[in-house]
């Protein structure tokens, strides 16, 4: 029997589906399956090459998945632009910036744990 797709308090969870990716023609990715509970942080480690960030962009709508399903709760992402993944509550955070991420409304709402409207404001 598989975990229900959301937790106690019905926030939904993020799950991965036997996703697959290709790169050139190329497999670097190949069925991947996992689900990541709303407020965990989880780290993906491995290799050089091992096919982390393809993984990660894939999952953020950035790069085409060849196979299996990216959902949020029972909502479907696999084949959502990236700025509708975003809207959907999961985002890709580059290299180098995670100080600025850090610091958007939306990541300190969350944060908070209040509405978007509600996040502090930056100090001038």
């Amino acid at each position: 029997m598989s975990p229900p797709d959301t937790v106690a308090d019905e926030t939904p969870r993020l799950r991965l589906d036997d996703l697959s990716v290709e790169r050139g023609g190329r497999p670097v990715v190949a069925g991947v399956s996992l689900e990541i509970p709303p407020g965990q942080v989880t780290a993906l480690l491995g290799a050089n090459g091992a096919g982390k960030s393809s993984l990660v962009l894939a999952v953020g709508g950035l790069l085409r998945k060849s196979g299996g399903r990216v959902l949020v709760g029972d909502r479907e992402l696999t084949r959502l632009r990236p700025e509708q993944v975003r809207a959907a509550g999961v985002a890709v955070v580059p290299e180098g910036r995670p100080d600025e991420i850090m610091r958007s409304p939306e990541v300190q709402a969350a944060y908070l744990g209040a509405p978007v409207d509600s996040a502090p404001e930056e100090a001038s």
